[in-house]
């Protein structure tokens, strides 16, 4: 564990941000998306880190925002900070605290009714609300197909409908990468 203040702070909200993109995760049934995508052959981007991955395609865009909590919420999480990440992901106070708040964490408090990902494209923006999904895949390939393509497109959209059952916004951005890998962690 590190012994600076700040990178400890800044593992446990990486810790924490984990955490709940598996809630969200699970609550979406993204595993379902997930298997689909691997039995039509979609590359995903390869992932490489200290801890795995909750999805191979999926990742949470959303930073934690802990100024959202109140000084108590705040002391709450404070007794786990210097827990290691398996600890954290098994303790059932925790993950009650974490499903009950998950948007007061994720989503930011602003005026702005958009946030745009990435500058000066449309595409990459969101409503300021909501949940955001990453969904990394290698487009670049010339075995998919243009079935493949719309299969792809109508479970994005499929992901993104699903905001009506779960009670909270979900967007869900592409990101067509090239064969590299992303670092988490």
């Amino acid at each position: 564990m590190c012994h600076n203040g700040i990178e400890v702070k800044k593992y446990m909200e990486d810790y924490l941000r984990l955490i709940l993109f598996q809630i969200i995760y699970d609550e979406l049934n993204l595993f379902k998306y997930e298997n689909k995508l691997q039995e039509l052959g979609v590359k995903h981007k390869k992932v490489v880190g200290d801890i795995p991955p909750v999805s191979q395609y999926f990742f949470l865009k959303n930073s934690i925002h802990l100024e959202n909590l109140t000084e108590e919420e705040k002391t709450f999480l404070q007794q786990y900070m210097n827990q290691n990440f398996e600890s954290l992901k098994e303790d059932k106070k925790l993950l009650e605290f974490l499903k009950r708040n998950k948007l007061r964490l994720l989503i930011p408090k602003t005026q702005e009714k958009v946030i745009m990902w990435k500058q000066n494209n449309p595409f990459y923006m969101t409503p300021a609300d909501s949940i955001v999904i990453a969904f990394h895949f290698i487009e670049f390939d010339d075995s998919y197909t243009e079935e493949v393509d719309i299969q792809v497109v109508d479970m994005l959209n499929e992901i993104q409908a699903l905001s009506h059952s779960v009670g909270y916004i979900v967007s869900v951005l592409s990101y067509n990468e090239v064969p590299t890998q992303a670092r988490i962690l």
